[in-house]
């Protein structure tokens, strides 16, 4: 299976996570490997790098309402974040998306000069002081862990919730390591 196949199935499997688990205050940032705007966010490059997995990134920028901070905050600016010295080439393949419910938290996004690596050092900060959160933390009403029947139900939730993640072998590995741990998880 050749990269750009690889890369696309990540996206087409990420995608899927985040709009199963999507919570209206969200952060996503990483290396995405993609431009979002080829004609802001490249220098000297011939095409339009990995089409399908960047229209899968903004299919689901659209769908959740996601915005790229730096590009919101800075509409017109050309800061690359990846370069390649021979050929001169470069992009901007990392970036912070947030949903528009923290946009308005965003104070500040900059791109900086990584040392000894190809890419730059990007970073946002947040003012969440003003973020309504709930009632409170919530508190497991312990009497249940005597129910046989709610203790059923959990368990086979944990299951199929486990069966669900086998593909991602990160996620499956990290619950059991965490039950090894802390010997708490049972199932």
């Amino acid at each position: 299976m050749d990269l750009m196949m690889i890369h696309l199935i990540f996206f087409k499997k990420y995608s899927y996570i985040i709009r199963r688990f999507w919570y209206p205050h969200c952060i996503i940032v990483g290396e995405w490997n993609l431009v979002i705007d080829p004609s802001l966010d490249t220098f000297n490059y011939l095409h339009v790098n990995k089409p399908r997995a960047r229209q899968m990134v903004l299919n689901m920028q659209r769908e959740l309402n996601l915005y790229d901070v730096w590009r919101v905050l800075h509409p017109d600016d050309r800061h690359h974040t990846w370069r390649q010295r021979n050929p001169v080439k470069q992009g901007r393949l990392d970036f912070f998306m947030v949903s528009s419910g923290l946009l308005n938290t965003v104070l500040k996004s900059s791109i900086s000069p990584g040392y000894r690596i190809d890419h730059s050092l990007i970073s946002t900060t947040f003012n969440l002081r003003n973020i309504k959160v709930g009632r409170g933390v919530w508190k497991l009403n312990n009497s249940l862990l005597e129910d046989d029947h709610y203790v059923k139900i959990v368990k086979n939730l944990i299951a199929e919730t486990v069966g669900q993640y086998a593909s991602f072998p990160c996620v499956c590995s990290n619950i059991c390591n965490i039950e090894k741990k802390y010997n708490s998880v049972c199932y």
